[in-house]
């Protein structure tokens, strides 16, 4: 009995054995997070965005609840594309396949950001932040919140163009001629955060009113919503003057890239542009229309004239005629009393229109003024990436109507306005004649050397640690394997032992059984 006892002992602190051998085999991961950064060099003051990406074991996009830890200390979450996104003090949660997190940097040295997820393997990536932040003391202060994003805009008259996002800051509306102020109504979406100030909402003026929200963090960080306003004409003549078209949007400063544009000079009723003489004229069909205008009424020079009016933005245009009988429309900036020529690019359903650069908009570093040709249209007024001042832009002279490339780069970035009447940089590729979106976080604050030792410096960390995580994981298999055995052979005696046992029990229980006395025998009598 007592062997038993031990046997059955010893068996359950094999199986036990194996039990937690199963329980300790590393369990693979289901997927993997991977890190972009907009730039891995910025200043303090900078944004910087972080899009994290997850996909599965077969490398298909995959919904992940996500950890986001970043360094505090030198970044400062301001939004994130995801809607159920939470984030501040250092870690940022949301879920989704991609994801990009802005951050704003607040202190030098090296931010180290990480995205974990469950059941993926974690990445990270390494941002270089130099310079000072700002010098208002909360601004670094990682305790306050940077966010100084609205989580609603809302106008008593008047509908936002596009819908609301609150990582959108500039919008168009239209409102009718009987309106003269509106009420704007804005929410933060950080508590603590605070409307500081709503100008250009009264008295609005026939033409373009721009509205502008001023928000501020707790940390004291602004940020500002603009909203383009157009109130329609009062009078069928007049109403929606061309000087009132465009006049905040079309404003260039100093950095004037309108160099395309041509000043009129005006002979009795014509306008002189380029040494071509033209007339505005009010003979266009209804087919020579473009998408997205339509007529109004207009007054140039102090006379009343009808041209066409971009529904959803600030862009007004009149048909111009030269002398021999030749019209196309040209946008008139009555800013500065220039018209440029109509240019329209699309790709699919999408298209933009080429504009001037709106007042107090710096374009990039590195890029110098200069004029392309589209078709048939030349003198295009755009920016030219120069790169390093020994290079020189050089314009191509073919006259072939092609997209002409001239100069050091086949990219140009001009100022465009979308079906949606918002305005930004694009970027033109003269070889293929395709257009997108310029992205601006990306450029300016990138140096090839330093990128190429961020790049060659995470590698070697990454390379490191899954050498040095491979090893690991090789020992404990190895030593996995070898108890693995070991209780494989101890449980393959312990059976042969209890067999064994088992039989010298038989034997011995048959030894001491009582003989059976045979039948039809009686008890003699004494």
């Amino acid at each position: 009995m007592l062997n038993k006892l031990k046997i059955k002992a010893a068996a359950a602190v094999c199986i036990l054995g194996l039990f937690l051998f199963g329980a300790s085999v590393p369990s693979f991961a289901a997927g993997v997070l991977t890190i972009a950064v907009s730039s891995q060099s910025v200043k303090a003051g900078d944004t910087v965005t972080v899009t994290v990406y997850a996909a599965g074991a077969d490398n298909a996009d995959v919904t992940a609840d996500m950890n986001v830890t970043y360094d505090s200390s030198k970044l400062e979450y301001v939004s994130s594309s995801a809607s159920n996104a939470s984030g501040g003090g250092g870690s940022v949660k949301a879920s989704g396949s991609s994801i990009d997190i802005k951050f704003k940097a607040v202190g030098s040295g090296d931010a180290y950001v990480k995205a974990e997820a469950s059941t993926m393997t974690a990445a990270g990536a390494h941002i270089m932040v130099s310079g000072s932040a700002s010098s208002d003391p909360d601004s670094s202060d990682p305790a306050k919140s940077g966010d100084n994003s609205l989580s609603s805009l809302t106008l008593s008259a008047g509908t936002l163009s596009p819908a609301f996002k609150g990582s959108v800051t500039e919008y168009s509306a239209q409102v009718g001629s009987d309106v003269s102020e509106i009420t704007v109504t804005p929410k933060t979406s950080n508590a603590k955060a605070t409307v500081e100030s709503i100008t250009g909402n009264k008295d609005l003026k026939e033409g373009l009113n721009v509205i502008t929200v001023l928000v501020k963090a707790e940390n004291g960080t602004q940020a500002s919503y603009k909203i383009n306003v157009t109130k329609g004409k009062t009078s069928a003549a007049g109403s929606a003057g061309a000087s009132d078209i465009g006049a905040d949007s079309l404003a260039g400063g100093e950095n004037d890239p309108a160099d395309g544009a041509q000043t009129p000079v005006t002979d009795g009723d014509s306008i002189v542009i380029d040494g071509v003489s033209y007339q505005i004229s009010e003979e266009f069909s209804e087919d020579a229309v473009p998408e997205g205008f339509s007529k109004a009424d207009f007054e140039y020079k102090g006379k009343p004239h009808k041209g066409l009016v971009f529904d959803s933005g600030h862009l007004g245009m009149y048909y111009l005629v030269n002398e021999a009988g030749e019209g196309r429309f040209f946008v008139y900036d009555a800013d500065r009393d220039k018209f440029y020529p109509y240019v329209r690019l699309s790709s699919g359903e999408h298209f933009i229109i080429l504009m001037v650069v709106p007042n107090a908009v710096i374009p990039p570093d590195h890029y110098e003024a200069a004029q392309l040709t589209i078709g048939d249209v030349s003198g295009i007024s755009a920016y030219q990436y120069a790169g390093n001042e020994d290079d020189e832009i050089v314009k191509d002279e073919s006259g072939s109507g092609e997209n002409i490339s001239g100069g050091t780069s086949d990219f140009y970035i001009f100022y465009g306005m979308d079906p949606s009447g918002v305005s930004s940089w694009y970027q033109y590729d003269v070889k293929q004649g395709t257009y997108q979106r310029f992205n601006e976080e990306a450029v300016g604050q990138s140096n090839p050397a330093e990128d190429y030792e961020s790049l060659n410096k995470s590698y070697q960390e990454l390379n490191d640690r899954f050498k040095s995580t491979k090893e690991k994981d090789r020992r404990l298999i190895a030593v996995m394997i070898f108890v693995a055995v070991v209780l494989v052979i101890l449980v393959i005696n312990l059976l042969l032992k209890i067999r064994e046992i088992k039989n010298g029990d038989d034997e011995e229980e048959g030894h001491k059984k009582p003989a059976k006395r045979p039948q039809g025998t009686r008890k003699k009598k004494t």
